[in-house]
C-alpha cells in the first residue's frame, strides 16, 4: 500500500520530485528478492552482504540489489550515466524518511534502464549510499 501511495504521490507531483529523485521514474521494476542470474550465496568473505549490480536483459537492463529491512529498503535516488571514453553511473541510495521499518534483513532489487549508447558495453558502476562512507565501485563487462 505504502509503495502505491508514493507511486500516486510521484506522479501528482511529478514536477516537484523530478529534481529530488522520485523512484518511480527511475526504477523501472522493484521486487524483494535477488534477481535470477544472482551467485546462490551473494554474501561477500566476511559474511555481509555487498551491493549486487548485475546486467540483465542481454544487457539493456541493470540490476541493483541492496540489503536492509524488506519494508523500506534504501532506494536509488539518483542515476547518473556518463559516458567519454568509458562508460560510467553513478548511482545514488537514500533511506527512505519518516516510515517504520520490520527488524527484518532481506534483498530488494530495482532494475534500471540502461542508455542505448551504453547497452552491451563495459560500464563503471558506483554506488553511494545514504551514510557517510559508503561507496561500492564494480565494473560490469
Amino acid at each position: 500500500m505504502r509503495l502505491l501511495r508514493r507511486s500516486i504521490v510521484c506522479v501528482v507531483l511529478g514536477g516537484l520530485f523530478f529534481t529530488t529523485g522520485c523512484t518511480t521514474s527511475l526504477v523501472e521494476e522493484s521486487f524483494l528478492g535477488t534477481p535470477e542470474n544472482a551467485p546462490a550465496d551473494p554474501l561477500s568473505p566476511n559474511g555481509a552482504p555487498d551491493i549486487l549490480v548485475l546486467w540483465q536483459e542481454d544487457k539493456t537492463k541493470l540490476s541493483l540489489t541492496v540489503w536492509g529491512s524488506s519494508s523500506c529498503a534504501n532506494f536509488p535516488s539518483a542515476i547518473d550515466w556518463n559516458t567519454g571514453s568509458s562508460n560510467r553511473v553513478n548511482i545514488t541510495l537514500e533511506a527512505p524518511a519518516d516510515e517504520v521499518c520490520t527488524a527484518d534483513f532481506a534483498p530488494k532489487t530495482y532494475i534500471v534502464a540502461v542508455p542505448q549508447r551504453a547497452q552491451g558495453a563495459s560500464v563503471d558502476v558506483t554506488v553511494t549510499g545514504p551514510q557517510k562512507g559508503d561507496r561500492f565501485t564494480t565494473v560490469l563487462s
